[in-house]
């Protein structure tokens, strides 16, 4: 089987159209050249020769859209959408669907950022460091957690509740080392700070240091939990 392109190609007097070696030439003087694609008289898309704002880059259109779908403007900045400000300007929303792998990748100098949805769970992982660098998961079990040099700094889970070097048992959880754990929790509907080791099952030595120390209202018990008088002191059995 053989043809010819001009079987295909109606050529009207609205341009010069010319068929050589090279490919196709449109040549208007009067207003920009365009491309249309129809199938039985029905417009499937068109190519226009000429951005909005200096007429010297590309249009695409789908369908009978008087808005183009993208546009290459001609500092080489491209559109989806609409009209670009950017290197790449998207008019909408972005969806990037992988798992495990990256899904989108952010590269800026020296430094490079992936984003990916592993298992269910939101990752952002410094490429040049090889280090996760923040974690969230959605539902009733979602976390927020956020690392430095891929070490787990902090974590907000579900609750609420936030833990500093540590998953958080309270409200407030601060874990400086290997079974020093500083607690802001709620118990018998009073606030305490717990000086606590890992497991929860012991106190733990806790200092106060301060220039002054002021109770402005209330009471100050030691060795008991309801003191009656403004300092009540009860030794221990």
């Amino acid at each position: 089987m053989s043809f010819k392109l001009t079987d295909f190609i109606t050529v009207s007097n609205t341009g010069i159209t010319t068929f050589g070696s090279d490919g196709i030439l449109i040549n208007r003087t009067s207003a920009d050249a365009y491309l249309f694609f129809q199938k039985s008289g029905t417009n499937r898309g068109a190519i226009y020769g000429g951005d909005a704002s200096d007429g010297n880059g590309l249009r695409f259109f789908i369908g009978n859209n008087s808005d183009p779908s993208l546009s290459i403007v001609s500092n080489g900045q491209v559109g989806i959408g609409g009209t670009p400000s950017y290197t790449l300007h998207v008019s909408g929303n972005i969806i990037a669907v992988e798992d495990s792998t990256p899904a989108l990748r952010l590269i800026g100098g020296t430094t490079s950022f992936d984003l990916k949805s592993d298992g269910g769970v939101f990752k952002v992982r410094d490429v040049s460091g090889g280090n996760e660098l923040y974690h969230i998961a959605a539902g009733g079990s979602g976390y927020h957690k956020w690392y430095i040099n891929d070490s787990l700094k902090m974590t907000l889970d579900s609750s609420g509740n936030v833990g500093i070097g540590a998953t958080p048992s309270s409200k407030l959880h601060i874990r400086t080392s290997t079974n020093f754990n500083y607690e802001f929790e709620e118990v018998s509907s009073k606030l305490r700070l717990s000086a606590l080791n890992d497991a929860r099952s012991a106190n733990v030595p806790l200092q106060f240091a301060a220039s002054e120390f002021s109770f402005i209202t209330g009471n100050v018990g030691i060795g008991t939990t309801t003191p009656e008088e403004l300092l009540d002191i009860k030794a221990t059995s």
